[in-house]
């Protein structure tokens, strides 16, 4: 059951983030973008330059994520293989890392869109401007994503096996990895 999971699960997720992506900018364009200008929409710094509307297949994010879902699908099967079917904890490690990771921003694309929405619902709740720079919008992802890392550790802790503890890991990664990038725009 879980094999199947992750073979449906890491394409689907990568392709509803790169959707949320196109949408959430399209409502950040309404009220929302008129008050408030982020540096950088995109946080990936392979894809920044590029924007989310640009046609699927003609940009390196899509070709990016079309090669990793390739990727976690073709080390499934070899599990399956090796394994007779039974995931060992390392690969569940492995995949429940990038699930979580996956689920990261697709559920900071949700927030996004619901907050856009508020937004563009109630303009008078927005006045004036604001341009928030990159680091500052780093640490509010940051900052979500920390929010995180207790609740899982917990279930890590009181569940502990290769998935749970993978899930576990991604937003401590995720966390070092913004506190990276957070470093390399306040210096820009």
């Amino acid at each position: 059951m879980l094999f199947y999971f992750f073979i449906i699960g890491i394409p689907l997720l990568t392709i509803l983030d790169y959707l949320l992506g196109v949408v959430s900018l399209k409502l950040y364009s309404h009220t929302y973008g008129k008050h408030i200008t982020i540096q950088s929409f995109e946080e990936n710094s392979l894809v920044r330059k590029e924007a989310p509307h640009t046609p699927w297949f003609k940009n390196k994010q899509s070709v990016f994520r079309v090669l990793i879902a390739t990727y976690f699908i073709v080390l499934i099967f070899i599990a399956k293989k090796t394994n007779s079917g039974e995931f060992d904890d390392f690969f569940n490690c492995i995949f429940g890392s990038v699930l979580m990771s996956l689920c990261l921003a697709t559920t900071n694309h949700l927030v996004n869109i619901l907050t856009f929405q508020y937004a563009n619902k109630n303009e008078d709740q927005l006045r004036g401007q604001a341009y928030l720079r990159s680091p500052l919008d780093l640490y509010i992802s940051l900052y979500r994503n920390l929010s995180l890392i207790l609740p899982l550790g917990l279930i890590a802790f009181a569940s502990p096996n290769g998935f749970t503890i993978g899930c576990a890991v991604a937003p401590l990664y995720s966390t070092f990895r913004y506190l990276r990038m957070i470093r390399k725009a306040k210096t820009l």
